[in-house]
């Protein structure tokens, strides 16, 4: 006798009670397929991006209600969001994909014809020949070394005068900064440690620092699109909404009043502004090396 109160899923044709969203065999959705344009695109996005209405839920915690989402992450309220990281590479995605829009149209600014370009090369290949019939004996190894490393450096140079040469570098630049953006921010959760070290713990200032950074991007994106819209940049106005934004975040997450987030965000954005200085140096001479 059939159970009206039964129906068979059509996955795996299993049964389980009519009124149950999923199948709990297989966990497929116990809905009538509709075959519409958005089922596509929405079937498309979890496929390959695997997200779906976690994506509006967790953006809108992000932008509009600052360090809610991280307090929900740490409470334990995970399902219903983007998780942290995977937010993080998704966001960070699509403002490297913008950036190099940006960088392109800039790098076209100056150019070179090709005659200029190639008596560049052609003065590059050969500054890099070294003659070795004047050098002594004794100190042949410390002068090798030395116009080795003096003749790598002209050619570098040389080459960023050239078209090629600085798509290279941007393209070597961007690789870089990239992975150096998520391999910072261990450490710029530890200078968020260092200054709220009392009833907390690191793990905490990370996931902070991950939702913090994406907002940043977030906020870095817009400007971009609006200076490949408009060609004005609004350097000044950026950084001030980032201060403010910053400040913000701190301010909620850590339950401050409004002067101790102000001098509390100054030390922490002093410090990871000398953190980022060094890092940028480390990336751009990476850079020109491995360009």
């Amino acid at each position: 006798m059939v159970d009206s109160n039964n129906t068979s899923c059509p996955n795996c044709g299993k049964d389980y009670i009519k009124e149950f969203s999923y199948c709990p065999h297989c966990g497929q959705a116990n809905k009538k397929l509709n075959l519409s344009f958005n089922f596509v695109i929405s079937e498309f996005l979890l496929a390959n991006f695997n997200v779906d209405s976690k994506l509006i839920a967790t953006l809108k915690l992000l932008l509009f209600k600052p360090a809610k989402l991280t307090h929900e992450f740490l409470d334990g309220k995970r399902t219903k969001y983007i998780s942290p990281i995977r937010l993080y590479l998704l966001i960070s995605l699509i403002y490297f994909f913008i950036l190099s829009f940006s960088v392109d149209s800039e790098s076209d600014i100056v150019d070179f014809n090709d005659n200029e370009e190639q008596e560049a090369l052609t003065g590059t290949e050969k500054s890099t020949t070294i003659d070795f019939s004047t050098i002594q004996d004794n100190d042949s190894v410390d002068l090798v070394t030395e116009s080795s490393i003096e003749m790598l450096l002209k050619e570098k140079l040389k080459l960023l005068n050239t078209k090629s040469g600085r798509k290279v570098f941007w393209d070597t630049f961007r690789k870089n900064i990239s992975t150096g953006m998520f391999l910072l921010m261990p450490l710029t959760a530890f200078i968020l440690l260092l200054l709220f070290y009392k009833g907390s713990y690191y793990f905490e200032h990370l996931i902070l620092v991950i939702h913090l950074q994406s907002v940043w991007f977030i906020v870095f994106t817009l400007f971009n699109l609006i200076k490949l819209l408009t060609k004005e940049t609004f350097i000044s106005f950026e950084f001030l909404l980032l201060l403010f934004v910053t400040i913000f975040w701190i301010k909620r997450f850590y339950s401050l009043s409004k002067r101790k987030a102000v001098w509390k965000t100054f030390l922490f954005l002093s410090a990871f502004s000398f953190l980022l200085l060094l890092f940028f140096v480390s990336v751009l001479a990476l850079s020109v090396v491995f360009m």
